[in-house]
């Protein structure tokens, strides 16, 4: 899945934001599993994206859409309601406070959010597709697993490799990466790296100068290079990384997004094994690089076929270390979390805790939150619990907006791969 052109009131802040690649590594004993790499690109991930089926992968009431498969067919292959778009309550308030000294008052919004979403169904695994849009400005991307596991036949020294999970079966275990591009224009092209953390600093106070306090102390790093900005998953990453612009806000701060990874990744592949180089963008947590036209991509269709000369080796995008300051950037963004099998895993392996993601947040590039602007805010004082001024809540009886559900059908099986037809 991708998305093109995201702007937030009017002022674009995402260029591209796109699914790259879905990897994972097994480890078995057995001759059939225990070199096994799929990189799923090479035999696509859209084309498993088949219809959706309405009130359990995605709610009733959402917006349906179709899309196509331009490759191995003859003509062009319909997968009808294949994405669906919905407005989500996130079942927490986005933000909220209720005030009970001296004055007394509540404030606060429901946190509504547009979700994009497809479900590709690669083989065994289901890989759920999120893009959600939130009123505070910000976006995420995320992906969960569920489906059924890869296993193997249990055999002496099988259970290195995994835990049994019904009869002499073993759940192997494997390695999940998803690698997203996210190129993301903040008040346009020219753009900076920066990262932002915290350390501890002894301080003389100010009114007792022989006397000493360990305070928090703000550490802040511009970045210049590509292989300085490639952040490795085996060392240390700051905890917030940014694409700034050299346009401040009112504050004077300058106007940025936050790149916010939720990873529960395994280890890599040794770099020393020559497959590695077809998933070497793997090695990095994000890695930041300049724009251009000959680097679109992170991976290729090609790269499971030809895995030892890939037609895309991600880590020479870093090779040449061009400059990343004033330029148009692009993070590459990797996720993912390691999977042990256990028996829970059947006969499904269920979504709970089975993803990873990145967040993608203002971080003062507007001058306050803009959801403060948002129709859906609430505001209760002692008296005015019933007016619908500032109390949508209150009036839920005159909301004109109802959802209008349509009869269930389902389409899912049409454009199926069938192996006996491509005998």
């Amino acid at each position: 899945m991708r998305v093109f052109d995201v702007r937030f009131k009017g002022e674009r802040i995402i260029y591209e934001l796109s699914v790259q690649e879905a990897m994972s590594v097994y480890g078995s004993v057995t001759p059939g599993m225990i070199l096994t790499k799929f990189l799923d690109s090479s035999i696509g991930i859209g084309r498993f994206a088949h219809e959706l089926v309405r009130g359990v992968d995605c709610p009733h009431e959402a917006t349906y859409v179709d899309t196509y498969r331009y490759f191995d067919v003859p003509a062009p292959v319909r997968f009808r309601n294949s994405i669906c778009v919905f407005e989500h309550n996130m079942g927490q308030p986005l933000r909220r406070h209720f005030s009970d000294f001296f004055h007394n008052s509540y404030g606060g919004m429901v946190n509504s959010a547009l979700v994009f979403r497809t479900i590709t169904a690669i083989g065994n695994y289901d890989y759920m597709w999120d893009f959600i849009f939130y009123q505070s400005g910000s976006v995420e991307a995320k992906v969960h697993a569920t489906g059924y596991i890869s296993s193997s036949y249990l055999v002496d020294g099988s259970l290195r490799h995994g835990h049994q999970v019904a009869e002499n079966v073993l759940g192997n275990i494997h390695t999940h990466f998803i690698n997203f591009k996210v190129d993301l224009d903040v008040v346009g092209v020219n753009n900076y790296f920066q990262t932002k953390d915290m350390q501890y600093v002894n301080v003389s106070l100010p009114w007792m100068p022989d006397r000493y306090a360990m305070v928090p102390q703000l550490v802040e790093k511009q970045l210049t290079t590509e292989q300085e900005a490639a952040l490795r998953y085996d060392t240390k990453t700051p905890r917030y990384l940014h694409i700034a612009s050299n346009k401040t806000n009112r504050w004077g701060h300058q106007r940025s997004y936050r790149l916010q990874v939720f990873s529960f990744a395994g280890d890599h592949l040794p770099e020393s094994q020559p497959e590695e180089r077809a998933m070497s963008w793997a090695r990095y947590k994000v890695a930041v690089t300049k724009h251009k036209d000959l680097e679109q991509t992170s991976s290729s269709l090609y790269s499971q076929n030809n895995i030892w000369s890939p037609t895309v080796d991600f880590s020479k995008y870093i090779e040449d270390n061009e400059s990343i300051e004033d330029e148009d950037l692009v993070a590459w963004v990797t996720t993912g979390f390691l999977h042990i099998p256990h028996s829970e895993d059947i006969p499904n392996t269920v979504t709970v805790g089975n993803g990873g993601g990145v967040l993608l947040r203002p971080h003062n590039y507007f001058d306050e939150d803009p959801s403060i602007h948002s129709t859906d805010g609430v505001y209760i004082t002692p008296g005015s619990e019933d007016s619908c001024d500032n109390n949508r809540m209150a009036c839920l009886n005159q909301e004109t907006c109802s959802p209008v559900l349509e009869p269930f059908t389902y389409h899912g099986f049409e454009g199926v791969m069938k192996f006996k037809d491509s005998v």
